[in-house]
Formats: structure tokens, C-alpha cells, sequence
């Protein structure tokens, strides 16, 4: 399935929205045995123009709302 990131979000920017959306395309296509390094995904967050910072900070709010999380420290996975 896939999840429902307006809920998350509410009545954010959709850039923010938009961002949030390719952080958790990016965990589904690049994760290995369903999960991704943190340092993987800081790469290919940087491709999108995804500053380190603000992927974290994406990341803490995904994990908040349940769409993602941490199977061990610094590896993220799509629930």
C-alpha cells in the first residue's frame, strides 16, 4: 500500500509534502532487504537537492507518523 502523507502533513507546503514523499520513494527503491543506510540515503537525498539537515529533519517526522522507522540505528525502513 502506500501511505497517505497529506495526513501527516495536514495543510503543509506541498514542496514539503513533495520532499516527503521522495524521502520515503527513495527508501523503497534504494533499500536493500528493505532497508536503507543513513549515509546511503543522505546521498540520494542530496541528488534531489535534499540538504542533510532538512532529510533529517523529514525523517524524524516520518518516523513520528509511523511511516517509516529505524530497524537498527542509522538503517530506515518503509513500514
Amino acid at each position: 500500500g502506500t501511505y497517505d502523507i497529506d495526513g501527516v502533513m495536514g495543510s503543509g507546503f506541498k514542496s514539503q509534502k513533495d520532499r516527503m514523499y521522495d524521502i520515503v520513494r527513495l527508501i523503497k527503491e534504494q533499500s536493500r532487504d528493505g532497508r536503507i543506510k543513513r549515509k546511503d540515503l543522505v546521498i540520494h537525498a542530496a541528488e534531489l537537492n535534499i540538504e542533510e539537515r532538512e532529510l533529517d529533519n523529514y525523517l524524524r517526522k516520518l518516523q513520528d507518523e509511523g511511516a517509516i522507522f529505524e530497524p537498527r540505528s542509522g538503517e530506515y525502513s518503509v513500514l
